[in-house]
């Protein structure tokens, strides 16, 4: 009776990896279509010839409908420059908490990376941006300020083919999409004329107090109060030098409170990752010690066959509902995806660290990208048995300096994780799964290809 106790103690405990993610992105939706259904199911992408330029046309969508535009298309040796221009634009205040428009390019694996806000002069508005992606398509979103990571719900305008050198793909959906409904829009006194900016600075640190910085990272959320208070004593001078300055503190102010958000959010999944490594070490002692009981059982005598058999019964459940390799990928996949860009496989990841997330020329990480590669670390650490190899990123020149950096980086970042506690080695370049297309800028990067080798069976999980 003492087995069947403790085994059905373990049937009580939460499996809520996964679920953790999801309770702490309150506001972020993840795998949504591309646009709302009330307005599109897809949007056509181009994948551009090199050294090609291309002209596009814009239209609006159901929030905008007489919106449109047109853009051209330049692909470069190292970047794509992109210059669009729009008309009939509708104020981004009439969507919600909104004070600008941003332009988004979205790759085929559904990954939006905002590339500049739309400078807007009445109803017309014009951009000029560069992207390292040669495949990619437009949409243009409402949003509360300029600094955003993840688009809106609220597309107004997305680009369609017009004089295009290159072929045609489909976008279906996003890997992550914000929702603002719990952002309360602002009331401004239409007497009281005030820059844009200071709007989007009282926005910014809105959301970043929503997502916890005032706890997580107070630090980074003073710099932004700090900065926006500068602002507003700056507004209310009354000399007229004085109030030019208030546009550039308020940006100061609008950037800081998004690294604060940023910041906050990779704190909680490092607690998330604590919680889940200590739920997962806890369920692999109960398993041991249940493997145990469960010998004993066998050894005490044969008149205990229907006992041992309810227990055997028992056990194999337990063994149904530990995490599988594939469960374990999947968790992985959605959490180190919120940083790094992903290629999946059915049991390993390729990780690619572009090469802007290093010190320019230099082998050292920067601090932002340090941090989330740590808590990456944490969370392969966390999930099971893995295996990280290191290998420089397949560079899109021959060029001999960056491939040698690359090769540096490589080492250099190998040696790191490892001092962190992964089973690490290195290997050689490979272009499997479009890694070059799908890194985020060309150049001397990182790739990290993460093989999950177990545990998945109950004899393995309790030797581990």
């Amino acid at each position: 009776m003492g087995c069947r106790l403790q085994l059905s103690a373990v049937l009580t405990i939460s499996f809520a990896l996964a679920a953790s993610a999801a309770v702490h992105a309150q506001q972020i939706e993840q795998g949504v279509a591309i646009v709302s259904e009330a307005i599109a199911s897809r949007v056509d992408g181009f994948s551009y010839n090199p050294g090609s330029s291309s002209d596009l046309k814009f239209r609006g969508s159901a929030l905008s409908q007489l919106a449109e535009g047109t853009a051209k298309v330049h692909i470069g040796d190292e970047v794509t420059e992109i210059s669009a221009r729009f008309e009939h634009l509708p104020q981004p205040s009439s969507f919600g908490p909104f004070t600008v428009y941003v332009l988004w390019v979205v790759t085929p694996e559904g990954r939006a990376y905002n590339i500049g806000a739309i400078n807007v002069d009445g109803d017309k508005g014009k951009v000029a941006a560069t992207t390292p992606f040669s495949s990619f398509a437009l949409i243009a979103t409402a949003e509360p300020h300029f600094a955003v990571s993840v688009p809106s719900k609220y597309i107004v305008l997305q680009n369609v083919a017009g004089k295009v050198q290159g072929t045609q793909l489909v976008v279906t959906s996003l890997a992550a999409r914000s929702d603002y409904k719990g952002l309360k829009p602002l009331i401004v006194d239409p007497k009281r004329k005030e820059p844009l900016e200071l709007t989007m600075a009282r926005y910014a640190i809105s959301i970043a107090e929503a997502a916890g910085a005032g706890e997580l990272a107070p630090k980074a959320l003073d710099v932004a109060r700090s900065a926006l208070k500068d602002a507003e004593t700056a507004q209310n001078a009354k000399s007229s030098s004085g109030r030019a300055q208030v546009p550039a503190i308020a940006r100061e102010a609008v950037q800081a409170a998004e690294d604060a958000r940023a910041v906050a959010e990779t704190r909680r999944a490092g607690a998330d990752v604590a919680r889940m490594k200590l739920e997962i070490s806890e369920r692999d002692a109960k398993l041991v010690e249940l493997q145990g009981q469960l010998d004993k059982a066998k050894q005490a005598a044969a008149a205990q066959t229907a006992e041992i058999a309810a227990a055997n019964a028992q056990l194999k459940n337990v063994q149904q509902r530990m995490p599988s390799a594939g469960n374990r990928l999947q968790l992985a996949n959605e959490l180190l995806g919120r940083w790094l860009v992903l290629d999946s496989g059915e049991t390993s990841l390729t990780a690619h660290v572009q090469s802007d997330a290093f010190v320019k020329g230099k082998t050292e990480l920067l601090p932002a990208t340090r941090d989330r590669l740590g808590t990456a670390a944490g969370i392969l650490v966390g999930i099971g048995s893995v295996t990280v190899t290191v290998t420089p990123a397949l560079q899109l020149s021959e060029d001999v300096r960056q491939l040698g950096l690359s090769q540096q980086r490589a080492r250099s970042l190998m040696e790191w994780l490892a001092s962190l506690g992964l089973k690490v080695n290195a290997g050689v370049p490979s272009d499997s799964g479009g890694a070059v297309e799908k890194a985020v800028a060309p150049g001397p990067g990182v790739d990290l290809l993460i093989i999950f080798d177990g545990p998945t069976a109950v004899g393995d999980a309790a030797k581990t």
